[in-house]
């Protein structure tokens, strides 16, 4: 019996261990980041996780799940949201077995944070259809066995949601989420307003402000059979040396917008272009450990272009650094760089133990129409500020 125990034990663990043969990661030429989510058991489209590391050590991670449904819309494909775990730092991973699903035909869009108070708190998205969506929060206080019932944070509006992985804890205590609403569906324009809650999530308030960006490159061409207007959405939010938050939005306007609060996130300034240019694609920027406040921005720097609906293609995962609160970024390094025949994108960040674990997803076409598997991809925190501290073209130039 002991021996049985010990074989079920290891067929679980090394359920979600990389993949020796990808065909994927072939087809794109090579991926750095390990397989985690593949397409299997019904799920086809794969990603937009989340990870957090419980108190025992295990990195304890979620991610969306799609059914494919005959005349929906991908984006609406009904979905679970899955946990897995790993006890030896992201090698291999347990089973996954769904965690919350419904009561509509969606969970999605999952975001873990460690609160003040100790406990684990998620959001994540309720998703109906295109024109209805809401967003919920739970918390548990066994990490992550049992959980809350679910606590909405949106206003009253038909369509509210966020991209995953943006639930920020503030070292004050206040959790906020920068919530994506429709004004409209078609043409659709989506713009942010930002949730905050002062007690681990147990009530939320949202900001009146709507925060957009009125601009768009002439000869954007919209998904078929819809139009769109100038938007700002799946945001990301930081906290800064100073208490103060920055957050960087997609766009339709050639790249990563920046807007700025000095109150917790309920007040914002117009929003400002960055130089992170990019298409119609989100970016995830977190703050490194450290005590010079370094920010750090994952996002799809390639490629730009006026030929598909999100501006481009998503051919290249980068990261940048900025020393300045995001007033400039610099120190460009590629995580992954992949050939035009799939997608990389949406990039989820843990930083813990001095390394960063990034997930994502990635589409191709050995995959089914629409399908996408998660990767992950472990790296030192200094990796990623290598420029700054060991490129001196200055001092090289000037002995020459």
């Amino acid at each position: 019996m002991r021996r049985l125990g010990l074989l079920l034990g290891l067929l679980a663990l090394t359920a979600c261990a990389p993949r020796g043969d990808d065909p994927l990661a072939r087809e794109v030429g090579g991926l750095r980041g390990a397989l985690l989510v593949p397409v299997s058991g019904g799920y086809v489209r794969n990603g937009v996780g989340t990870t957090a590391r419980l108190k025992d050590g295990r990195l304890f991670h979620l991610v969306t799940r799609h059914r494919k449904k005959a005349g929906v819309s991908i984006d609406h494909w009904p979905s679970d949201i899955v946990v897995i775990t790993s006890g030896d730092d992201g090698r291999t991973w347990t089973r996954p077995r769904i965690l919350f699903h419904g009561p509509g035909p969606s969970a999605a869009q999952p975001g873990l944070v460690r609160m003040k108070s100790g406990e684990l708190g998620v959001s994540y998205s309720r998703i109906t259809d295109g024109a209805v969506a809401d967003k919920v929060f739970r918390w548990s206080t066994d990490e992550g066995k049992t959980w809350s019932d679910p606590v909405p944070v949106c206003p009253p509006v038909a369509y509210c949601t966020s991209a995953h992985d943006r639930l920020t804890a503030l070292a004050t205590g206040r959790l906020v989420i920068p919530l994506h609403v429709k004004l409209s569906v078609n043409p659709e324009q989506i713009v942010t307003r930002v949730a905050w809650s002062d007690d681990n999530g147990r009530s939320w308030k949202v900001s009146d402000q709507t925060i957009t960006v009125p601009v768009m490159i002439p000869g954007y061409r919209a998904p078929r059979d819809m139009s769109v207007l100038p938007s700002f959405w799946e945001s990301s939010i930081v906290e800064r040396l100073d208490g103060s938050l920055l957050m960087l939005g997609r766009t339709l306007a050639g790249g990563l917008y920046a807007t700025t609060s000095t109150d917790g996130g309920e007040h914002w300034t117009t929003p400002v272009p960055t130089s992170l240019i990019t298409g119609a694609s989100p970016g995830n920027v977190v703050r490194l450990p450290g005590p010079d406040g370094t920010l750090m921005v994952i996002w799809n720097r390639c490629c730009l272009g006026t030929e598909s609906a999100q501006f481009g293609r998503r051919l290249t995962l980068s990261s940048a650094v900025s020393h300045d609160g995001g007033l400039t970024w610099g120190g460009i390094r590629d995580l992954e760089a992949i050939a035009p025949v799939g997608r990389v994108e949406y990039p989820a960040i843990l930083i813990s133990n001095g390394k960063a674990y990034i997930t994502y997803r990635v589409l191709g076409r050995s995959l089914p129409p629409a399908g996408s598997q998660e990767y992950l991809t472990v790296l030192p925190v200094d990796w990623f500020d290598v420029e700054a501290v060991f490129h001196q073209p200055r001092a090289v130039a000037t002995a020459r």
